[in-house]
This record gives structure tokens, sequence and C-alpha cells, in this order.
């Protein structure tokens, strides 16, 4: 009799462990994803500065570092991070023996990051046909590790044979 009380409990357990509301990261239905793209076009023109992505979040151990490229679309991986972009000397990398011996964390503590849109992915209702996003930004002025971005162009891309809308600023 334990036995079969055993078992019923497990599979009533079973049942509603099964029955549970799904916690992961699911589209929500009647949607498709829009991948956003973020790129810095003009990293040429500051030769003495290096702009440095710099990624937290719940998936990371204490934080990521990238060194950023010209037209390259930034990364910061899971949904929930946040991404920050800092410039610094090319000097002063150098000095430290690289970017892996600068401290970041205080350098985050203490510099205000450039605004940018947030890379990655957000959803639409399936009615609207964007596909995709580019946003590119320009380097307006470097002071320290400050750094001011703006807008230049926004590109629109669409799956429906809608040509591609380019807003430039």
């Amino acid at each position: 009799m334990k036995r079969i009380t055993v078992a019923v409990a497990a599979v009533i357990c079973l049942g509603l462990v099964l029955e549970s509301p799904a916690s992961g990261d699911v589209i929500p239905e009647g949607t498709h994803v829009v991948n956003r793209k973020v790129m810095v076009t003009n990293l040429d023109e500051f030769p003495d500065v290096v702009l440095v992505a710099y990624t937290v979040g719940p998936m990371i151990d204490g934080y990521e570092a990238a060194l950023v490229a010209p037209n390259v679309p930034l990364d910061k991986g899971y949904k929930f991070n946040l991404l920050r972009l800092f410039a610094i000397q090319k000097s002063a990398i150098d000095n430290a023996g690289g970017l892996g011996s600068i401290d970041l964390t205080s350098l985050a503590e203490r510099v205000t990051p450039a605004e940018i849109i947030d890379p990655g992915i957000f959803t639409v209702v399936d009615a609207n046909p964007l596909e995709s996003t580019e946003y590119y930004y320009r380097i307006q002025s470097v002071g320290g590790s400050a750094i001011t971005l703006t807008l230049a162009q926004r590109i629109l891309k669409y799956n429906d044979g809608t040509p591609d809308r380019v807003e430039d600023f």
C-alpha cells in the first residue's frame, strides 16, 4: 500500500511539473524576431583611442570586455546583459600590458558610458514586415574615458520585398 501511495504522489508531482508554464525565452505567439545591429563607423578618425565594449549581466562572472572594430556589429550576448562603451587611450592599454590588465570595473564606476541603441533582438507583430535594423554611430568627441556618439544612419530591412529604408541623421 505504501508503494502505491508513493507512486501516485510521484505521478501527481510529475504531472504538476509538466503542466507548469514554461519559463524560458519564448517568442510570443503572433510575433517574430527582429535583429538589431549597432555599429560605430569612424574609429579611424581617432587613432589614439580604443573603443571598449564592456558587458555585465546575469550570465557573466564579473564582466567581459572586447575592442570595438569599425563597422562591426556590437554583441552584448544574452538579452538581459548590459553593454557599455568606453574610450581608452591606446598608450594606456600598451603601458598596462594589454586590455586585460586594466581595471575596467573601476572605470565603469567612474565614467558615464556612451549612449547607444541596445543591440540584440526584439520582437514585432507578424503583420509588421520588419526583418532587421542597423544603427550606425559616429564618434563626436572623446574626453578622458568618456565618449560622445551620435546616430548617423539607420537602415530598416523588410521581409516582404519593401525596399530598405535608409534614414540619415
